[in-house]
């Protein structure tokens, strides 16, 4: 009997021991809750006094500026000039018929017109360079008031494609024979267009260079697929609206025969309706006395480079 009383006092224990585990881990649980309440509701009071710090800064700001309004728009953009205009209207809280107003970009200078109470002008600016507009200069006589702009410009940007491509390339170890080296170019060709103010491409081209001259020069245009395919004709993929992108792709398989001691780059060109050619190096070849190897392509992955119709470099990405 005493046994009988010791082993139903050990369940009784072991059960009021599970019991105040299960109520420690609930407890454990709420407290855990109330801390993730309490880090929130802090969070919440942070970003509430952060907010109304920035409206306070903003409000100050506001009433310290000399400027009741300053807005920008880009106007025409000009391919064969290679400029694009930037429509500039700057209202200040106070002026009068002898204030005269200058934008400045660094040591360089624009004036604007007085025009229903805001001052109006238009810029010309290169197109295929990044222009800073750092301020606005309002003189009255001997007196010059000053307001920060940091209004920054890259008309290419807003004007042309921007093109990217790259080549997933399958290499195999060449040796040169005779001063010929062999290589079979194997890979999938892939092309990302963003066509930014809308752009229509009319030819893609896969060609290898040796510096001088073009050892290989492939139209694949009408060989190439899109992630268009199925919706659209190849031609209609090949035009993008403004604001449309689109990918292409090409299974690559070359074969080549290179010359001993040179070096040979692989490029996708894509050539657009106004003339300009958007070049991304794909690959680099070194070929000694011996074998062909890999070089480095110090532009891959960049964003194409832009050259006119006559071969003349607009853009390099640095």
């Amino acid at each position: 009997m005493k046994k009988n009383w010791q082993s139903i006092l050990t369940v009784i224990m072991a059960i009021l021991l599970i019991v105040c585990l299960i109520q420690i881990n609930s407890l454990t649980d709420r407290v855990n809750q109330l801390n993730t309440n309490f880090t929130s509701q802090i969070n919440i009071v942070r970003d509430s006094i952060n907010s109304i710090s920035r409206s306070v800064n903003d409000s100050l700001e506001q009433q310290a500026s000399i400027l009741s309004d300053a807005v920008w728009e880009y106007g025409k953009i000009d391919l064969e000039k290679r400029t694009a205009e930037v429509e500039v209207t700057i209202t200040p809280k106070e002026y009068d018929t002898n204030t005269h107003a200058y934008v400045s970009a660094g040591t360089q200078s624009f004036p604007l017109t007085l025009n229903n109470g805001s001052f109006v002008g238009t810029l010309e600016l290169p197109m295929f360079q990044e222009t800073y507009l750092d301020k606005v200069r309002f003189v009255e006589g001997n007196d010059t008031r000053t307001e920060k702009l940091d209004w920054y410009f890259a008309p290419m940007d807003e004007a042309l494609p921007s093109i990217y491509a790259d080549l997933s390339f399958n290499y195999s170890q060449s040796t040169v024979k005779d001063g010929k080296c062999p290589v079979n170019l194997d890979g999938d060709l892939n092309v990302n267009i963003d066509g930014a103010n809308g752009v229509e491409i009319e030819s893609i081209v896969l060609k290898v260079s040796d510096g001088k001259n073009d050892i290989m020069r492939k139209d694949i245009t009408n060989e190439v697929s899109s992630d268009r395919d199925g919706s659209m004709t190849p031609e209609a993929a090949l035009s993008l609206a403004s604001g449309e992108s689109r990918y292409f792709y090409y299974s690559v398989n070359e074969n080549l025969t290179l010359e001993s001691n040179n070096k040979y780059t692989v490029y996708c060109e894509l050539i657009d309706a106004n003339g300009l050619c958007y070049r991304s190096e794909l690959l680099e070849l070194n070929v000694d006395d011996k074998s062909a190897s890999l070089g480095d392509v110090t532009d891959c992955g960049s964003r194409a480079s832009v050259y006119d119709s006559k071969g003349n470099l607009l853009y390099k990405e640095q």
